[in-house]
C-alpha cells in the first residue's frame, strides 16, 4: 500500500503528505529536489532519472503522530509504530463478555442476598410469637416459609443461570461477527490497495505521457537549441549550495535522423571555471540512427548567451577533437560532456548594463553547424 490513509490520525498530517498517492507518507523517500514520497511511489515516480535517499527522520516523525484503533468499540489510541502490535491484540468483544459476567455475578449475589434476609425474616417472626396453642400448625407455616424461600431462590437461580448462559451465546456471536468483520476489512484492504497501486500505476504513466509530449514539443530538429532557464535565482543558489551542481538542457538533433545531443549547464562554475564562471557544455547522446551517422562527431558548436537588453550575446565556438572519447560514437545513454568551463564570468550576470537574466529567466541559444550533413 502506498501510504496510510489521513483519517487513521489524530494529530496533524499535512506536512507528511506523499506526492504522488496524496496519503501519508510510508517509508519516507526524498529527492534532491527536496519533494517526498512513499517508497513505493518514489520507485515508479523516478526510475534512476534523480538521486533520492531514505528520509529517516521524517520517517521517525511519522512513525510517533498518534492514531486511533479503526474499531468503533474500541477507545485505544496511540503512535503508529505501536497501533500493528494493537490490532493483533484489540479484543473487545472479551471485554464485553467480561462485562456482561460481572453483573450475572452481581445479580446472582444480590438474589441469594435476598433469599437468606428472607428466611432470617422468617425465623425473627417465628422466635417473636410466643408459644401458640396450635405449635404444630406453626412450626408448619415456618417449614412452608422457609420451603417457598428456598424455592424462589431456586427459581431466580434457574433464571439467572439461562440469562448467563443467553448471554455467553451472545458474547460468542459477537467474537464471531467480529472475526468475520475483521476478515472483511482485510480483504477489503487488500482490494484498496490493489486498487491504489493501479491508480498510482496510472498515474505514473499519465506523468511519463505528459512528460514525454512536453519533451517533444520542446524538441528540435534543426541542430539548433534555444535553452530557457526559468527562475534562475533559485536553481543559481542550489548550485552555489552545491545541491544541484549542475543540470541537463532538453535534447535537440541535427535533423530527424541525425545526431541527439543535449547541453549541461554549470551555474557556479565546474573545474577551473569553479565559484568564478559559468560552466556549459556539449554533450553527444546515444541515438536510434547512431548506426547511419559519420562517426567521430565532427560538427563546429557555438554556444551563445543572449542579452535581453541590448542583443549583445556572449558567443563561443569550436570544432570538437575528433580523438575525444566525448565525440566518438556513444556506447551509453551519453558521453563525457566536452565545451567551456569558463564560458562567462559569474559577475557579468549581474551587471546592469546587460540582460542577461530578466524575469528571473536566462535564455542560452547552442547551434550545430548542418552545412556539410
Amino acid at each position: 500500500m502506498p501510504g496510510y490513509a489521513p483519517d487513521l490520525f489524530l494529530d496533524d498530517v499535512s506536512h507528511y503528505t506523499c506526492v504522488v498517492c496524496g496519503l501519508v507518507l510510508k517509508q519516507a523517500w526524498q529527492t534532491d529536489k527536496g519533494d517526498r514520497y512513499c517508497k513505493t511511489c518514489e520507485s515508479q515516480e523516478y526510475p534512476q532519472r534523480l538521486r533520492a535517499y531514505y528520509d529517516k527522520a521524517t520517517d521517525r516523525e511519522v512513525q510517533a503522530l498518534r492514531v486511533l484503533c479503526t474499531d468503533d468499540t474500541c477507545r485505544w489510541s496511540g503512535p503508529l509504530k505501536e497501533y500493528q502490535d494493537h490490532c493483533h491484540n484489540c479484543h473487545t468483544p472479551r471485554q464485553l463478555y467480561n462485562h456482561y459476567i460481572q453483573g450475572l455475578q452481581q445479580q446472582i449475589s444480590q438474589s441469594l442476598q435476598d433469599v437468606n434476609n428472607r428466611i432470617q425474616q422468617l425465623s425473627r417472626q417465628s422466635e417473636a410469637r410466643p408459644a401458640p396453642v396450635a405449635r404444630g400448625n406453626h412450626e408448619r407455616a415456618l417449614v412452608l416459609g422457609a420451603r417457598e424461600a428456598s424455592l424462589e431462590g431456586m427459581r431466580i437461580l434457574t433464571v439467572l443461570n439461562r440469562e448467563m448462559e443467553e448471554c455467553s451465546g451472545r458474547v460468542e456471536a459477537l467474537e464471531q461477527q467480529h472475526r468475520q468483520e475483521r476478515e472483511t476489512f482485510k480483504t477489503l484492504e487488500k482490494k484498496v490497495e490493489s486498487l491504489q497501486r493501479m491508480l498510482v500505476q496510472q498515474q505514473v504513466a499519465l506523468a511519463e505521457q505528459d512528460l514525454r509530449i512536453q519533451t517533444l514539443e520542446l524538441t528540435s530538429y534543426d541542430g539548433i537549441l534555444t535553452w530557457k532557464i526559468p527562475d534562475f535565482a533559485h536553481k543559481r543558489h542550489d548550485a552555489i549550495t552545491g545541491k544541484t551542481a549542475s543540470f541537463y538542457s532538453p535534447c535537440f538533433f541535427t535533423s530527424r535522423t541525425g545526431y541527439k545531443m543535449c547541453a549541461r549547464i554549470y551555474l557556479n562554475g565546474d573545474g577551473m571555471g569553479k565559484g568564478t564562471h559559468v560552466s556549459l557544455f556539449f554533450v553527444v547522446m546515444r541515438g536510434h540512427y547512431d548506426g547511419l551517422l559519420r562517426w567521430p562527431f565532427r560538427q563546429k558548436l557555438t554556444f551563445m548567451l543572449l542579452d535581453q537588453n541590448n542583443h549583445k550575446h556572449v558567443t563561443d565556438a569550436f570544432r570538437p577533437d575528433p580523438t575525444s572519447s566525448s565525440f566518438q560514437r556513444p556506447t551509453s545513454d551519453m558521453n563525457i560532456a566536452s565545451g567551456c568551463p569558463l564560458f562567462v564570468p559569474l559577475s557579468q550576470l549581474d551587471s546592469s548594463s546587460h540582460g542577461y537574466v530578466r524575469g528571473d529567466t536566462m535564455f542560452l541559444k547552442i547551434i550545430v553547424d548542418t552545412s556539410d550533413l
